[in-house]
């Protein structure tokens, strides 16, 4: 009799040990997800900045702003800028790079008319 309550205990203890092995391996797996989301929600935040920025350029330079002025008011928005400017014929055009020291968010290309009739 004595026997079969200490079997029990250890079976007890078996599933004790096996409880704990299936959470651990739930929780490492639910740690990395975190991790991935937190890194996605840092890019999507970043991202989102960059458009808003890359907008705001694109505006002020269709506005008449020149690139300089434009570096100046942009210098302190978190990224790196890249920005170029040509010319086809009447039409000025502005190439714009925002990226940071990881990822090149967005890159577009606005156009402004320079000869006013």
């Amino acid at each position: 009799m004595k026997r079969s309550a200490s079997s029990k205990n250890g079976v007890l203890l078996i599933e004790i040990v096996i409880a704990a092995a299936v959470f651990s391996v739930c929780l490492a797996v639910a740690a990395s997800v975190f991790g991935i989301a937190a890194r996605e929600l840092k890019y999507s935040e970043n991202l989102s900045a960059a458009q808003q920025a890359a907008a705001s350029i694109a505006e002020s330079y269709k506005g008449g702003a020149d690139i300089y002025s434009i570096k100046n008011d942009f210098a302190d928005c978190g990224f790196s800028l890249n920005l170029s400017e040509s010319r086809e014929g009447a039409v000025a055009l502005l190439s714009i790079t925002v990226s940071d020291a990881e990822y090149e968010y967005i890159r577009l290309t606005c156009a402004r008319r320079d000869d006013y009739e």
